[in-house]
């Protein structure tokens, strides 16, 4: 874990937090993983960066280590290269997120994941989407419906993300609930949709893990659970991020009817052992 630099440059730590900081306010939006990942999920993190001789940052490779999965953001020109100071073991699922479509790094990517010996590999594009003040739509919700999530509902979690084919120790779901600000709708005593606020940065949050259960669709809450956590964000003074996959009309329609507009398509591979 740790951060790696790659360079002919003599930058010192205190060089590399202003550079990191002077990056990431460039393009809050476009680096928020990177940052946000350092800051406060640096145990469960590498980053592999790139620095010119005069200590500007020229690509990343950002990779964390999650509780069901690998997640791979990349960012420059040079990420191929890159890759090769990265410990990526093929035993569990990685998703690498790309810049832009560029056919050579997409292939090259491939490649790469398949004499590491990941099995099954595919591209799917996604659309990155933010809202802020002006666009917001707010939805009308009965509050009494959702839910903050605490430690009180680990075992509902528990639960819940074993129908979604994720299976998470008591412990891990309740780091989880605590660094995640987490909204669900439960019926019954069961957990049947959530979202949550995954990142919180001052200038932009990160919303995520929006989903229902098949059997529980249709009556709206995908859309007031959105909703709520949108006007959390909103209201701290951040916009609002999220991405959906380009084929997902259902969330795309809730998405745009709460007021989220499309700023960039970018393809995920998705690496399966």
């Amino acid at each position: 874990m740790g951060i790696h630099i790659v360079s002919d440059s003599t930058i010192n730590c205190g060089n590399l937090l202003l550079t990191l900081s002077k990056f990431y306010r460039s393009d809050p939006i476009k680096h928020c993983y990177l940052i946000y990942d350092i800051l406060y999920e640096y145990e469960n993190t590498e980053v592999i960066i790139e620095v010119s001789p005069i200590d500007t940052i020229e690509a990343y490779i950002l990779l964390w280590y999650g509780p069901w999965s690998n997640g791979i953001i990349t960012w420059g020109s040079s990420i191929l290269q890159l890759f090769k100071y990265i410990r990526l073991e093929p035993n569990r699922p990685a998703t690498i997120t790309l810049p832009n479509e560029d056919l050579g790094i997409i292939e090259g990517i491939i490649s790469y994941l398949k004499v590491l010996g990941f099995k099954r590999v595919e591209v799917r594009r996604f659309y990155d989407m933010v809202c802020d003040e002006r666009s917001f739509n707010k939805f009308h919700v009965d509050k009494q419906l959702i839910t903050k999530l605490t430690e009180d509902h680990v075992e509902l979690f528990r639960v819940y993300m074993r129908s979604r084919g994720h299976e998470l120790t008591l412990q891990e779901i309740r780091n989880i609930i605590l660094k995640r600000e987490y909204y669900g709708v439960i019926i019954d005593d069961e957990l049947v949709s959530t979202a949550a606020i995954c990142i919180k940065l001052p200038e932009v949050c990160v919303i995520c893990d929006v989903y229902t259960k098949p059997v529980f669709r249709g009556h709206g809450y995908a859309t007031s659970l959105t909703s709520i956590v949108t006007e959390r964000v909103l209201m701290s003074g951040a916009i609002a991020l999220l991405s959906v996959e380009v084929g997902n009309k259902l969330a795309l329609n809730i998405y745009r009817k709460l007021g989220y507009r499309v700023i960039r398509t970018r393809p995920w591979v998705m690496a399966y052992p």
